[in-house]
């Protein structure tokens, strides 16, 4: 959580690879740093998006996304659930 707070503050604001590459460093020694015990290998692994909805809309915690499909596929079940009661999105 911590690491893809600081990558949607900083590492998403940067727009050079040098410096991206730099950003990654940096977090990279902050992890071994302060989290002694945790996998580098984990806290990067992709996709590093956490959202409320990522086990689904009706468990409302905050976790960090599996896939990027099963993030759609929960986005598509909710969109075609509202559908059903409001007005049609076509996204």
């Amino acid at each position: 959580l911590w690491l893809h707070e600081s990558e949607r503050v900083y590492g998403d604001r940067l727009v050079d690879l040098h410096d991206l590459r730099r950003y990654k460093d940096i977090a990279l020694e902050q992890l071994r740093r302060h989290f002694k015990d945790f996998s580098p290998t984990l806290a990067f692994a992709e996709p590093l998006v956490f959202c409320h909805f990522a086990r689904g809309v009706g468990e409302p915690r905050y976790a960090k996304v599996a896939s990027f499909a099963s993030l759609a596929k929960v986005l598509e079940t909710s969109l075609e659930e509202y559908n059903e009661t409001n007005a049609a999105m076509n996204l």
